[in-house]
């Protein structure tokens, strides 16, 4: 922690109305710095997450990271934890455990997510196997490289049509008896099949070492009794797990993995 980090946790913490607190990093977080805070603050019984939303220099082409949209998540949202309290680029919100959580309550609280906010007439977004191969271009030239560029799916553009939150894989749940979903800084108006594609997907569960699922069947068929599913769900789902290929290839860190199984299973 930084000294300029140790100022603005203090800053907060008074904000909140305390005065003493201990910091703890949490793992999981690659973008952005998280702390587990305990406080003398009344509004931190369970303790605190402080959060910093490291957007000024964020260059990611296919994820924002955006403080402004997660903040207005917390703020509207009964899916999100709650704001207590914000500073420049800090966010501070009470503390939950992990949690695991089932088909019914993923497929719930994505479907009340996707009601939040619709369009009436959905228009078409860029094609995600375009953005597959725009994320190839900005790749080394290399033997993964040149076997992603072989494997190009069918073309899929999404149907910009409801909110989304754009990664609600598995360790981004968390809660008590009600599920929260956290991390909220790349939600936009998009296509409900990435959302599904996204909780569903081997390689985004292999990078965050989860149980990989036999089969998505399940989690349509849950989904589809709260909401009806538009679009190509098999296209939809192999555009996504190509361009999150590709996606692996340029980030590499935590996906090496996971993109390395993916390639061996081709």
């Amino acid at each position: 922690m930084s000294p300029e980090e140790t100022v603005s946790i203090g800053r907060i913490i008074r904000q909140l109305g305390g005065q003493s607190w201990r910091a703890q990093p949490l793992e999981g977080a690659h973008s952005n710095r998280v702390w587990r805070v305990e406080s003398d603050a009344a509004l931190s019984a369970q303790g605190l997450v402080l959060k910093r939303v490291m957007h000024r220099h964020w260059r990611n082409p296919l994820f924002a990271n955006s403080i402004g949209r997660e903040r207005r998540a917390m703020r509207c949202l009964p899916m999100a934890p709650p704001l207590l309290a914000h500073c420049g680029d800090w966010l501070a919100m009470p503390y939950y455990p992990p949690r695991a959580v089932g088909l019914d309550q993923v497929s719930a609280t994505l479907a009340a997510v996707h009601q939040t906010l619709t369009r009436q007439r959905a228009r078409r977004g860029v094609d995600w196997v375009a953005q597959a191969r725009a994320l190839l271009q900005r790749c080394p030239e290399s033997a993964a490289r040149r076997q992603l560029e072989s494997m190009a799916p069918a073309a899929y553009s999404p149907r910009l049509a409801a909110l989304t939150h754009r990664d609600p894989h598995p360790l981004n749940w968390v809660g008590g008896e009600q599920a929260l979903l956290i991390d909220w800084q790349s939600a936009a108006i998009g296509d409900p099949l990435e959302d599904l594609a996204c909780w569903a997907s081997p390689l985004m569960r292999m990078a965050y070492a989860a149980p990989v699922l036999p089969s998505a069947q399940p989690l349509l068929e849950a989904y589809a009794a709260w909401l009806p599913i538009r679009g190509q769900w098999e296209r939809a789902q192999a555009a996504f797990e190509y361009r999150l290929a590709c996606y692996c290839l340029w980030r590499q860190g935590r996906y090496r993995e996971g993109l390395a199984q993916y390639l061996r299973a081709a």
